[in-house]
């Protein structure tokens, strides 16, 4: 955990250090500068927005997750969505998750693996005046794999999803 800190510090000091090099020309200073507005999460597993990551730009957005009903724990680790601009009309979307589902208090241990993942696009399909209304469409096709927790069972299965996002501000 340490290495990977350091290695996080590392990345954004020379980044701060490339942006201030005086042998930048000004094509690439302009490129380092450019507006491209504000930046707009899906937040995987908990909202999804309409609206598209810009063409050639690459957005990660990744989290922990944890929830519980009575007995029954569940930890995702991580939850992971990355979005890439393809054209002013489409992102591609890869993502994954890993899934540990258990119960507290029993005697062995029972719980389990659910480890996700998927590709899919998402593309604008109604934009309101003023762009007061947007909505948008997000399909995937992912890969589901469920181990039992210490035992050698396990099961896979393709899964489709799709789902619409509304925004009216």
């Amino acid at each position: 955990m340490k290495r990977y800190f350091l290695w996080l510090a590392g990345c954004m000091i020379m980044g701060q250090l490339s942006a201030q090099s005086p042998g930048l020309t000004a094509a690439s200073d302009a490129t380092l500068s450019a507006p491209t507005g504000p930046i707009i999460t899906d937040r995987p597993d908990q909202t999804e927005s309409p609206f598209l990551v810009p063409q050639w730009h690459v957005q990660v957005e990744a989290g922990v997750q944890q929830g519980a009903a009575g007995r029954t724990r569940e930890v995702d680790l991580p939850t992971l969505l990355a979005r890439i601009g393809i054209t002013e009309y489409a992102e591609l979307r890869l993502g994954g998750t890993n899934t540990l589902t258990y119960t507290t208090g029993s005697d062995p241990i029972d719980g389990a693996w659910t480890n996700s993942v998927f590709a899919g696009m998402k593309t604008p399909i109604y934009s309101g005046k003023k762009g007061i209304t947007q909505i948008g469409f997000i399909g995937h096709i992912g890969v589901q794999t469920f181990d039992w927790a210490f035992t050698t069972e396990s099961s896979s299965s393709l899964t489709p999803d799709f789902r619409f996002c509304v925004q009216h501000s």
